[in-house]
């Protein structure tokens, strides 16, 4: 058995050899050098069979074999690169990227031999000293709690669409569920900043209704799912958004302000309305002088599940205080959900029914100030069971569930100019990126599953 450390002890002729790679035996015999560099070379790890050993150098990740030979660089950017640590079957090695001065440090993990890097923690914050877990714990150990199982593959034929704003302009794009295959669906030719938001997918993946901003007001477009036939759905003076489908795609659930009592006041109250599919039929279902808006279907098609602020004392308040509300699809029956004294808000309905995911600000230490902090919830479907599943501590966007409600997906706030789209498993655990630019990304709808063919 043998230790690997780092070492900047002086030649014997009194000329600093800088810092190296030494090995010894565990009695501290045999004390041998590995490398003969003049850089500062730290932090070995050795491989799980004992015969290679990775340490950094300079900024990149290096291994060698145990007896010094077959040195080999890893990395080589512009990024610095250290900390490395195998994984336990000797596939993989963990470590530490930066280009900020170790003040914007995230973990990574690439192939051994340094294929594959992946980009495995986002935040402007350090993230340093990552270890992998044992494969097995020790006897002598009690047994710890398992682990949330690997984040699930969604099906191949799944898409999902975003809002984007990287083009200078916020367009419709889609993306496949690992956030390949980035495309621009939408080209509104408008010139204001946020032309296009909110998309939904129609139940058999078709096509795609979204809000536009058209004719200095949003209104609800439907296009197919390759961008054309694009085709207006309302037309009026006032705000329309937040479009939704029904299960069986014949119905559209949406947002207005057009029963706003007093439109040019600086609070704007929406209204649900639903329609037909194809822009006939409109008719309000919530009858409230108050904020009702962001529906969203329960898998059945009896239920609509809304946030709503009819019960805030003040709802003139600049504050808002939002909860989740159901109601049967016609109007009727309306539920409260949840009984926050914060924002509740973007329910999405999970595909199975059982439950509801949503986004709540009643957890942030600062809440009266102007920018909320959201986390994302999930509830039973009769609003028990309501639990925190995230501890950003930033902006959160809507939400979308996975069609086989493995994954939830949302856009999350990553300064003051960025959002991007991310996915995690239902249990909180898991947090992938799927969106990666400097821009905004926002408002994810992921497609149902759709069986290849005309």
């Amino acid at each position: 058995r043998r230790i690997a450390f780092t070492s900047d002890r002086k030649e014997a002729c009194g000329v600093p050899a800088g810092s190296f790679i030494q090995v010894m035996n565990a009695d501290g015999s045999g004390e041998t050098r590995l490398t003969d560099n003049e850089e500062r070379e730290i932090a070995p790890s050795w491989s799980p069979d004992g015969r290679r050993i990775a340490f950094s150098s300079q900024g990149d990740i290096y291994v060698i074999n145990s007896d010094g030979s077959g040195q080999i660089r890893l990395t080589d950017d512009d990024w610095s690169n250290y900390d490395p640590i195998w994984s336990p079957d000797g596939s993989r090695i963990v470590f530490i990227a930066d280009s900020d001065n170790h003040r914007n440090s995230e973990v990574y993990v690439m192939n051994a031999d340094g294929s594959g890097r992946t980009r495995l923690t986002y935040n402007e914050a350090g993230d340093r000293n990552p270890t992998w877990a044992a494969v097995s714990a020790s006897p002598d150990l009690p047994t710890a709690t398992p682990l949330p199982t690997a984040t699930p593959t969604p099906p191949a034929s799944s898409r999902i669409a975003f809002v984007s704003y990287r083009d200078g302009i916020t367009e419709i794009y889609l993306m496949n569920p690992d956030g390949s295959g980035q495309t621009r669906m939408t080209d509104s030719g408008l010139t204001d900043y946020r032309p296009s938001s909110s998309p939904s997918w129609s139940p058999d993946g078709r096509r795609i209704a979204y809000s536009s901003y058209r004719d200095y007001n949003r209104e609800i477009i439907v296009m197919n799912a390759d961008g054309s036939e694009q085709t207006r759905l309302t037309d009026n003076d006032s705000w329309d958004g937040h479009p939704s489908w029904s299960p069986d795609g014949r119905r559209i659930a949406f947002s207005t302000d057009r029963d706003d009592p007093d439109p040019d006041d600086i609070f704007d109250f929406y209204s649900v309305y639903v329609m037909n599919a194809d822009g006939s039929g409109q008719t309000r279902l919530t009858d409230t002088e108050t904020s009702n808006y962001g529906p969203s279907w329960s898998p059945d098609g009896s239920r609509i599940v809304f946030s709503s602020n009819r019960d805030d004392p003040d709802p003139t308040d600049y504050l808002n205080i939002f909860n989740i509300y159901v109601m049967n699809a016609d109007g009727s029956d309306p539920v409260r959900l949840t009984d926050s004294e914060a924002r509740d808000r973007s329910p999405s309905w999970s595909p199975d029914g059982s439950r509801i995911a949503f986004v709540s600000a009643r957890d942030d230490p600062y809440l009266y100030d102007d920018n909320y902090i959201y986390d994302i919830y999930v509830m039973n479907a009769d609003g028990s069971g309501q639990t925190r599943l995230t501890d950003y501590k930033t902006g959160i966007g809507t939400l979308s569930w996975s069609p086989d409600g493995s994954l939830i997906a949302f856009s999350r706030e990553e300064g003051e100019y960025n959002h991007e789209i991310y996915a995690i498993n239902a249990d909180g655990s898991g947090l992938t990126c799927l969106s990666d630019n400097p821009l905004w990304d926002l408002s994810p709808s992921w497609s149902p599953e759709v069986t290849p063919g005309p």
